[in-house]
């Protein structure tokens, strides 16, 4: 999330996906990279060469983008998904990329420190009047940790972090990595 506004989602309910994990590097989890937009911030990782996602709403028309203290140039935004693709010079990495089921442990990779999180459910979120895939996640992010992997046991991205409900519960919701390919593949 950028700033300080927490975002809340009007959802429903999906059910259970099979895995589909795309080729990658070995078991590791991507590193993240901070982002930075004036004064907003926000968490990217690489999905190849010189590539990294972020989310779409910590861009700002005019404004540069910095991942990991370099100059970054945006080469696709899909709004209605809430991300973007980079092109950072110097950056290494493939995230691999599989579809998460209800209950099963996950890790949000935020910048210097990882979270524990639980997938509760896949559902369809809501929000602006646009329905994304996404899942709904028992994680306790902070401000800055839009755009964060959440990664299974063996290191596949299973889901980039959009926003938290704003309850007392620590609810974490998370665009579903499967959406991801076309973004790529343009």
């Amino acid at each position: 999330m950028s700033g300080r506004a927490r975002s809340r989602a009007i959802l429903a309910g999906a059910g259970a996906v099979a895995s589909v994990a795309l080729a990658g590097c070995g078991g590791a989890a991507p590193s993240v990279l901070e982002v930075r937009v004036a004064d907003r911030d926000a968490t990217a990782f690489p999905v190849g060469e010189g590539r990294a996602v972020t989310v779409a709403h910590v861009l700002r028309a005019g404004q540069p983008v910095f991942v990991g203290g370099r100059r970054a140039r945006v080469l696709r935004v899909d709004r209605r998904l809430d991300v973007a693709l980079l092109d950072v010079a110097g950056i290494r990495g493939t995230a691999r990329r599989a579809a998460a089921s209800a209950g099963e442990s996950a890790t949000v990779r935020a910048v210097g420190r990882d979270v524990r999180a639980t997938v509760r459910r896949t559902i369809s979120a809501h929000i602006g009047g646009q329905v994304r895939p996404a899942l709904e996640l028992t994680a306790d992010v902070m401000p800055g940790d839009s755009g964060a992997p959440v990664v299974d046991g063996e290191g596949r991205v299973i889901g980039v972090v959009f926003a938290q409900a704003s309850d007392a519960e620590p609810l974490t919701y998370a665009l579903d990595a499967r959406a991801l390919g076309p973004l790529l593949r343009r």
